[in-house]
């Protein structure tokens, strides 16, 4: 099977860099092809039959812990917790990849955090004091 995939989407998705197709064609999961054009990107997926699984628990949390590890910075150190992982890996999902600005709905962040979304300015506080993160306002609107 066959994917052809926008380069705009995989630089949005933070996926534009050669790491995670490596780590994905070392598992033997994928096989990066020639694009038919320069704004795409094809990759022939060498076990189709994964699409039509759900994924088994063992995988999910492989996905997970490669997500974390991905989004963690090298400056956080081991003293991270799975709050402010999560909370750091949720931002660099949501923001602009030029910028590095971005909006996100405290009650959303918050569920998909696994959190209560009053527990997320400490969590802002925590990050911006470790220098994961820049500043952060709440807007009223």
């Amino acid at each position: 099977m066959r994917a052809r995939l926008p380069k705009g989407m995989l630089r949005s998705l933070r996926l534009d860099t050669p790491d995670p197709w490596r780590d994905l064609e070392h598992a033997r999961w994928l096989r990066i092809g020639a694009a038919g054009t320069a704004n795409e990107v094809v990759a022939e997926l060498l076990d189709a039959a994964l699409l039509s699984q759900a994924p088994a628990g063992p995988d999910r949390a492989q996905a997970a812990d490669w997500a974390l590890r991905a989004a963690t910075a090298p400056t956080a150190g081991a003293t991270v917790g799975p709050l402010l992982q999560l909370t750091s890996l949720y931002l660099t999902a949501h923001a602009d990849p030029d910028t590095g600005t971005g909006l996100a709905e405290p009650d959303q962040m918050a569920r998909a955090c696994g959190t209560h979304p009053a527990h997320l300015p400490d969590a802002l506080d925590q990050l911006t004091a470790r220098g994961l993160l820049s500043s952060w306002h709440a807007c009223r609107d």
